[in-house]
């Protein structure tokens, strides 16, 4: 079952979106005066509209004309028409509204067709049960056994506080008791079951259970009971990059599960397209891959309609010298065309807001007192890299 991401309610009713109608081509939009770059019958006439060209003044028009991958004009219905032939397309859009196609300019495309499908997601969950809901709904569709996945929860959306903005393992084992669940906070985070914990090695015998690691901070560690018969075990939810790697040297929650095979990338990536269209976004940048064939399948197939860059790998983890090895194996970049293209890098300066350590110039409001984060590199290494 899909889950959406209910891109109504960021107020696109009524609303066309022009490129999706070009199949998401190349164009641009101008003055709202009746201005004509071709004066021959167009392709494509949109007529009785409210076209935002956001130009220099936002000007509004009724009508505009597109002749291959161009708008050729813009302006007053009755001039439009005149661009109109017998082999014109001609839509009324009755007072309906086109906007330019919007582009998001960096969001890891390639899994969000894949997880809104399969997984649970958690975006719109701001209490214990609704997350429980939410996935004991999930665990009700497949077999016992299978785990559980989900994504996009956010403690601080909970308003609590942070040891109670989320389900422990036991309340997620009310609703889960024949199913593994591993769902991931928005940045840097993991939440398990009882079941999930055991097949992973976080158990009784793990040597984190009664006690915490050397690197546990404000920012990195493992929450626990503070009451009970369970009072100094942890709870099932974890927080940091710190902890998250420690952990996966236990053994990582994919263990046993297959990755997804190309056929499953490239149909995640039919998925994401129509999504990101549903919310008028039809040029997307997914930073930091090293494999493009899912994207290059869909586009040998004719498919690709929304316009991807990607950047290849990422950058700014290691030393200078290691970057530097890394990125000289680039034999090409800035190769494709419209709808494809590789280009790029993705470079870290620092951490996240999510997780709390993305560099700022003021202190964090939650966490640690005079927290403003923290870059990977001293100054001089990230000049060098």
């Amino acid at each position: 079952m899909k889950r959406k991401l209910n891109c109504s309610k960021l107020g696109f009713a009524c609303v066309l979106v022009l490129c999706l109608l070009l199949g998401a081509s190349q164009v641009s939009l101008a003055a709202a005066k009746a201005w004509q770059w071709d004066v021959t019958p167009s392709d494509l006439v949109l007529l009785n509209g409210k076209i935002i060209t956001v130009d220099g003044d936002f000007s509004i028009a009724e009508a505009l004309a597109v002749k291959g991958n161009r708008i050729v004009a813009v302006g007053r219905t009755r001039d439009i028409e005149k661009l109109i032939s017998p082999t014109t397309k001609v839509l009324d859009l009755q007072g309906k509204t086109v906007i330019p196609g919007m582009q998001d300019s960096h969001i890891h495309f390639l899994a969000l067709g894949w997880d809104l499908y399969n997984k649970v997601n958690l975006m719109n969950a701001i209490t214990v049960a609704e997350v429980q809901k939410l996935v004991g709904e999930k665990a009700a569709e497949i077999e016992p056994g299978k785990w559980v996945e989900g994504l996009g929860w956010d403690w601080m959306k909970f308003q609590k506080d942070k040891q109670e903005a989320m389900a422990n393992r036991f309340e997620l084992d009310v609703v889960t008791p024949n199913n593994p669940v591993h769902l991931n906070y928005v940045e840097d985070g993991w939440v398990f079951n009882t079941l999930a914990m055991k097949a992973n090695g976080y158990d009784e015998n793990w040597e984190w259970w009664n006690q915490d690691p050397p690197w546990t901070d404000e920012l990195n560690y493992i929450e626990r009971f503070t009451s009970g018969p369970h009072e100094g075990v942890p709870t099932g939810v974890f927080y940091g990059a710190t902890t998250i790697d420690e952990l996966r040297k236990v053994k990582s929650p994919d263990s046993g599960r297959r990755g997804r095979t190309l056929e499953e990338n490239a149909q995640s990536v039919l998925w994401g397209q129509e999504e990101m269209f549903s919310c008028g976004v039809v040029s997307v940048v997914d930073p930091g891959l090293w494999d493009i064939s899912p994207y290059q399948q869909v586009y040998n197939d004719d498919e690709l309609k929304l316009r991807v860059t990607v950047y290849s790998g990422s950058y700014g983890w290691g030393s200078p010298e290691s970057d530097k090895k890394r990125a000289e194996g680039l034999s090409f970049s800035n190769l494709g065309d419209d709808h494809l293209r590789w280009r790029g890098a993705k470079f870290f300066a620092d951490g996240g807001i999510g997780s709390m350590d993305g560099a700022l110039s003021v202190p964090y409001e939650f966490g640690a007192p005079e927290n403003y984060g923290s870059l990977f590199q001293p100054d001089d290494v990230r000049l060098e890299q």
